[in-house]
C-alpha cells in the first residue's frame, strides 16, 4: 500500500520527470542537474535509496553532458516510481499528480523571487518545491527566525517538520553547489561596469569565500 510519504515522492517524481524531459529536449543540462537534485532530496526524505541513487547518476550524466545516458536513467527512475505506486495505471492516475504538475510552478510564492539569493530563502524554496514542507510552514518558521535569530534549518528540525539529515543534504547537494555555479558564471561573464573592470577583482573573490564561511558559521 502506498503511504502518504510515498505519495509525496510520486507526485514530486512525476513533476521532475516532466521537467527533465523538457530539459533534455531543449538540451538544458543545468536544469536537468537541478531537477536531479530535487529528486534526490525527495528520495532521501522518503528513504527510497534506489531512486536516490538513480537521481545521483542522472545528475552526473547532466554534469558530463551525456543526454543519451540521462534519458536511459530517466526511464529507470520512472520504472522505480511505477513500482513504488504499484503499477503504471496507479502511478499515472495517482490523485493530484496531473494537477500538481500543472499547478506546481505557481504554488510557492517564495519560489517566484528568482533574484533573492539569500540562503534562507533558497533553502525554503527548495523545501517547498520538494514538498517536504508547505509554504505556510515556511512562513511560521521565518516568523520564529525573526523572533529568535535561530537558523531556519534548526527551527524546522525543532518543530519536527524536517529531519536534520535532509537539511544537511540540501545544503551540501543543492544550495552550495548552486551558489558556486552562479559565482563561477559571474566570474566568467564579461562586464562593462567600472567596478568589474577595476583592479580590485581579487579581493571581491576573497569576500565571496568569506561570505560562504560566515554562512556556514552563522547559519542559514
Amino acid at each position: 500500500m502506498t503511504t502518504p510519504t510515498h505519495k509525496v515522492l510520486l507526485k514530486q517524481g512525476a513533476l521532475v520527470l516532466k521537467q527533465c524531459k523538457k530539459a533534455l529536449f531543449e538540451g538544458n543540462m543545468a536544469v536537468l542537474q537541478q531537477q536531479a537534485r530535487i529528486l534526490q532530496v525527495a528520495a532521501v526524505a522518503s528513504r527510497q535509496t534506489l531512486i536516490e541513487a538513480e537521481a545521483r547518476l542522472l545528475e552526473q550524466a547532466a554534469q558530463q553532458n551525456q543526454p543519451r545516458r540521462a534519458a536511459e536513467i530517466l526511464m529507470k527512475i520512472k520504472e522505480c516510481l511505477v513500482a513504488l505506486a504499484g503499477d503504471r495505471r496507479d502511478f499515472e492516475s495517482l490523485p493530484g499528480v496531473t494537477a500538481e504538475t500543472e499547478a506546481h510552478p505557481k504554488k510557492p510564492a517564495a519560489a517566484q523571487r528568482p533574484h533573492d539569493d539569500s540562503y534562507t530563502k533558497r533553502l525554503g524554496n527548495y523545501l517547498v518545491e520538494a514538498e517536504l514542507v508547505t509554504p505556510a510552514q515556511i512562513e511560521v518558521a521565518l516568523a520564529d527566525q525573526r523572533a529568535t535569530g535561530a537558523r531556519l534549518g534548526d527551527i524546522l528540525v525543532a518543530r519536527g517538520w524536517v529531519r536534520r539529515g535532509t537539511i544537511e543534504f540540501i545544503m551540501e547537494r543543492v544550495i552550495l553547489p548552486d551558489r558556486r555555479r552562479q559565482e563561477a558564471e559571474a566570474a566568467s561573464s564579461p562586464s562593462t561596469s567600472p567596478a568589474a573592470q577595476s583592479p580590485r577583482t581579487p579581493p571581491a573573490n576573497t569576500s565571496s569565500v568569506h561570505e560562504r564561511a560566515t554562512f556556514i558559521d552563522s547559519g542559514y
